[in-house]
Parts: C-alpha cells; sequence; structure tokens
C-alpha cells in the first residue's frame, strides 16, 4: 500500500475540485457528480485494509479464492517488476481474465522453476498503461 504525503492529498482535491467546477460551469452536472462521488468514495475507502487472497500453485493446476482452474485453463505467465513490487500474472484462457500475484519474499527463480513446466513464460509482456497511470497515481 502506498503511503501518501499531505502533498498528494492537496493536489488531488484540488483536481477533483476543479473537475467539479469545470462541470458546473459548463453545465455537466453528471461530470460533477461522479467526480464528487468518486473523491467521497476514495476518502471513505482509502483505509481499508487490503484484501487478502489465497493462492495455492499445485502439480494439478491454481486455486485461488477457493476456485480451481486447471493448467489447461492457462496460457502463460509473466513478470511486471515494478519499483515497489514484483507481479506474477497467471492468464487465464477461457475468463480472458489475469491472477496477479504480488511476490514479496519468494525470488523470481523459485517461481519461475515452479510455473515452467506447466505453462509458457511471455517475456514480451509488459505493464499496461492503465496500471502504469495507477501505479504513478499512487492509486
Amino acid at each position: 500500500m502506498h503511503e501518501r504525503s499531505k502533498r498528494w492529498y492537496l493536489i488531488g482535491g484540488i483536481v477533483a475540485l476543479a473537475f467539479a467546477a469545470y462541470g458546473i460551469l459548463t453545465g455537466a452536472w453528471s461530470l460533477t457528480l461522479v467526480v464528487l462521488l468518486i473523491a467521497a468514495m476514495y476518502y471513505l475507502l482509502r483505509k481499508s485494509p487490503p484484501i487478502v487472497k489465497q493462492i495455492t500453485i499445485a502439480a494439478a493446476g491454481v486455486t485461488f479464492d477457493g476456485a480451481f482452474t486447471p493448467w489447461s485453463g492457462f496460457d502463460g505467465f509473466w513478470f511486471i517488476q515494478t519499483p515497489l513490487t514484483i507481479e506474477v500474472h497467471l492468464h487465464r484462457t477461457s475468463a480472458k481474465q489475469e491472477i496477479v500475484i504480488q511476490i514479496a519474499e519468494i525470488p523470481v527463480i523459485d517461481i519461475r522453476a515452479a510455473l515452467s513446466p506447466f505453462l509458457t513464460e511471455r517475456a514480451d509482456r509488459t505493464e499496461r498503461l492503465l496500471d502504469r497511470i495507477i501505479r504513478i497515481c499512487k492509486l
């Protein structure tokens, strides 16, 4: 979880108020309402502890929060390294979703060795633009 300074909150508040003021001045009331609701929700949820999910990697497949997916349900994995974390992405074929696991103490080489017999590593994958924006803005 990111530590945010008072300056970060001040800039965020100014940006939210600027969008809200723009919405009022241009008559875009829905924009004003959405911006104010997003700011209020962020303020209310900022102190919530992060949700902890359970994941088990076994020879038959992956169990993620109680839902089992066999290895045939995945088409690859890759690593994304950011300044704060390293993430392992497991791409599901059927749901077109990824399971994203932030790792801390486990060495990447151990995870690669555990997954390589079952999945192909897709080294060509990079961090998506939206994920990069979220990380830079510390959202």
